[in-house]
C-alpha cells in the first residue's frame, strides 16, 4: 500500500447485477516488479462492462471485480524493473491490444 492511503472504487463482491455494485474502500496497491500505478481521471462504462455486470460475458468472472474497461488517467507510482514508463505519463487502457478490427480470435 501506499502508505496506508484507500480509495473508493464500485466493485461487486459476489455476484452479477447492477444490485450487487457496492462502493467499497479499497487500500491503493504498490505496484510490484513490472507494475505501474494509474491515478485514474476519466473513466466510463462501456459495452463490455454491461454484459460481465449482466452475467452474460462467455468468459470465467473471478469476484470481486472492478467493472472499468474504458478509462485514462496518469501513473503516480512504478515498480521495479519498469523502465518504458515514468510518474507522471498520461496513460489510456486497452484490454486487447493486440485486436484491431473484425471477430476476435482465440487468444485474444
Amino acid at each position: 500500500m501506499l502508505g496506508g492511503q484507500y480509495d473508493e472504487s464500485y466493485t461487486t463482491d459476489n455476484g452479477f447485477g447492477f444490485e450487487e455494485l457496492n462502493l467499497t474502500e479499497l487500500d491503493i496497491p504498490t505496484p510490484g516488479p513490472h507494475e505501474v500505478l494509474i491515478r485514474m481521471r476519466a473513466a466510463s462504462l462501456n459495452y463490455r462492462d454491461l454484459v460481465i455486470l449482466s452475467g452474460l460475458m462467455p468468459i470465467e468472472i473471478k469476484f470481486p471485480i472492478i467493472p472499468l474497461s474504458d478509462g485514462a488517467g496518469e501513473i503516480v507510482a512504478v515498480g521495479q524493473g519498469v523502465t518504458r514508463f515514468q510518474v507522471g505519463h498520461r496513460v489510456a487502457g486497452n484490454l486487447q491490444q493486440r485486436f484491431f478490427a473484425g471477430n476476435p480470435r482465440p487468444g485474444y
